[in-house]
């Protein structure tokens, strides 16, 4: 199957799957012989035979929203009005085989698995991320999935300097195709599991649908989360949206005679990791094929097992959260005990690295290990931020540091930072945004945002402002009995605000929190009756609520606002969101009817883009190279379908 046909029918597969009757995308002609009825279908087991081996055409596709910084890009540049975003799109498209090495007196198995022929395309706001070569080497040269007897995973054993993006697309794989069944369910059954996420409750049932397959079943699996996933902020909370929050559909067809998966469908959310970036949640799809069950021998399976096992590392469950962390600690503090860290930072003082460079990564790589795992080290960086000569591509990099890490800690240090450094100094700027970073934002934290961000005389308050509504968002989301009366307050200093100048700035910082708490506000602050400064503000501030209603408030704005700067911002912010039909109709018509060019140009541009993403987007970029005026079709000449 070519990549194409295995995207198509990726496409059929997950469209159809829903919160109710659930069936495969591809139906077969085979029937039933007569006399056999549905009804007699018996339950499905799975049989780990050993040295059954079966083969899989898999195809794994996600979508995901990155946060940026929210800090100045560059030195001598004015704080950003609200945080970046970045599109990250990948698929992966190869072959799974899984062969059954040994099956226990429990009914458990261990398996050796491999995924080769592997196609790959990562993008980064649609441009190539390029990954070694030898990325996923360690997955086509074999991993082990240890499988308890009901078919749930234990864990998998991929090498042990595999990189971190081969673990987790592993993980995830073999998270997708987790289909718990234990002996002489009915129906329906319900059974705790986890995936890469953490914890779940999983609700199965018998699905009456005609198969794909003659004898086979369709089994539909709902997933309700019992821990809340860590989140990347409000763009977490906006990817996640489509179905209700934590929750996901996927659905297998199975043969009960064989006990084994034929095909599966479905779509998650979970988490991705490129290198050392955090990526918020995605939306993830999966279409699985069986292509092959066939018979090795044995003694050969145990023996390239066995080999296979002097080169992996030890058992990773799924979820391995606390595993990673204890591996970060002891990585972080091994790197810690070979470097002078006083002596890094004086060299990093006296000749800055480069942005974007080798060094500076290496820098940054540095400094997380010393905030995370070294109270001695902590404290150096913190004296060295403190310090009245620090200049700013020195305090940068060391408030980026504490502000990723997040942790009490961390958060307590920037905080004396801010405190302790004169008032005019713009690290303390950095230093606010670095505290708005943070997953689980303190209470001093909160209190110190709210705190500047009212002081009249602070030259920082508008940057406390910005961070207090990342903040406010994030807590809301995560702990709502703490959040919510945060976010209240920051709402309700929209209502109170002296005038439109100050009313826009809460709502550019209510922008950074993306909760649905500030729907009702954003609607009323962008009427028509409202000055533009302001009308501008709160359709920009739609741009990460994760709802429907905010998505429609935004393509509202953007085909009716009379003034072009606000139909700018929704422009803007309606491309932020997961893209739709919808939302390629509304930038193609402001491309085909907008009277302003600052609307038209921007809206050229962003349809050629989409046009990756959504199927929609590219029918109207060739439409408009035909049927558009003059402008329209020079802006769009160079345009090619990718």
């Amino acid at each position: 199957m070519t990549s194409r046909h295995r995207s198509l029918a990726l496409v059929a597969a997950v469209a159809l799957v829903t919160a109710s009757a659930i069936a495969l995308s591809r139906r077969h002609a085979e029937s039933a012989p007569d006399g056999v009825a549905d009804a007699s279908r018996p339950s499905f087991a799975h049989a780990f035979t050993p040295g059954r081996r079966l083969t899989y055409e898999v195809d794994y596709r996600s979508e995901a929203l990155v946060e940026s910084e929210l800090e100045r890009p560059a030195l001598g540049e004015n704080a950003p009005r609200r945080d970046g975003v970045l599109t990250l799109s990948s698929a992966f498209a190869g072959t799974l085989t899984a062969a059954v090495v040994e099956r226990h007196d429990d009914g458990s198995a261990r398996v050796l698995a491999t995924l080769r022929d592997l196609e790959v395309s990562v993008l980064l706001s649609d441009r190539a991320v390029v990954l070694p070569d030898a990325t996923f080497a360690p997955l086509a040269r074999g991993f082990i999935v240890e499988y308890g007897p009901a078919g749930n995973v234990r864990g998998v054993e991929v090498e042990r300097d595999a990189h971190p993006i081969a673990v987790r697309l592993a993980s995830q794989i073999v998270a997708f195709l987790q289909l718990v069944a234990p002996r002489d369910h009915g129906a329906t059954w319900e059974t705790d599991e986890t995936d890469p996420l953490g914890e779940l409750r999983a609700r199965y049932a018998l699905v009456d649908d005609a198969p794909s397959h003659y004898g086979g079943q369709v089994i539909q699996k709902l997933v309700t989360r019992t821990v809340a996933p860590r989140t990347s902020g409000a763009l977490g909370r906006l990817i996640a949206t489509g179905g209700a929050s934590g929750t996901a559909t996927l659905a297998y067809e199975v043969s009960p005679a064989e006990g084994i998966l034929l095909e599966a469908a479905g779509a998650l959310t979970t988490e991705q990791v490129i290198g050392d970036l955090r990526v918020g949640s995605d939306d993830s799809t999966l279409l699985v094929r069986l292509t092959a069950d066939d018979r090795v021998g044995i003694e050969r399976l145990r023996e390239e097992a066995h080999a296979r096992a002097a080169a992996l590392g030890k058992l990773r469950p799924l979820d391995p959260v606390e595993l990673r962390t204890a591996d970060r600690r002891r990585e972080n503090e091994a790197l810690l005990a070979q470097i002078d860290l006083a002596a890094v930072v004086a060299d990093a003082r006296a000749h800055p690295p480069p942005p974007q460079s080798r060094d500076a990564a290496t820098y940054a790589r540095l400094l997380a290990a010393a905030v995370d795992a070294s109270p001695d080290g902590r404290a150096l960086l913190e004296k060295t931020m403190l310090e009245p000569a620090i200049d700013e591509r020195t305090f940068v990099p060391l408030a980026r540091a504490f502000g990723e890490d997040g942790s009490p800690d961390a958060q307590a240090a920037l905080g004396r930072v801010v405190s302790g450094r004169p008032k005019a100094d713009p690290g303390r700027e950095v230093a606010l945004f670095a505290l708005g970073r943070a997953d689980a934002p303190a209470d001093a934290t909160i209190s110190m945002l709210e705190t500047l961000s009212r002081a009249a005389d602070d030259p920082h308050r508008y940057a406390a402002l910005l961070a207090l509504g990342r903040a406010a968002g994030q807590l809301a989301a995560t702990d709502p009995a703490r959040g919510a009366p945060v976010l209240d307050r920051v709402l309700a200093r929209a209502e109170d605000a002296p005038d439109d100048a100050e009313r826009a700035r809460v709502l550019e910082a209510i922008g950074n929190a993306g909760s649905s708490r500030a729907e009702p506000a954003l609607a009323r602050w962008s009427r028509a009756d409202v000055a533009p400064v302001v009308r501008r503000a709160a359709v920009g501030a739609y741009r990460l609520v994760p709802t429907r209603t905010a998505r429609d408030a935004l393509i509202a704005a953007l085909r009716d606002d009379v003034d072009p700067s606000v139909r700018s911002a929704a422009l803007e912010a309606v491309l932020v969101r997961t893209p739709d039909d919808g939302i390629a109709d509304a930038v193609a018509d402001r491309l085909e009817r907008d009277p302003d060019e600052s609307v038209k140009k921007p809206a050229a541009s962003r349809l050629m883009t989409l046009c990756r993403r959504v199927e929609r987007a590219c029918a109207h970029v060739e439409r408009l190279q035909k049927t558009g005026d003059e402008w329209t079709r020079h802006e769009l000449a160079a345009f090619r379908r990718p």
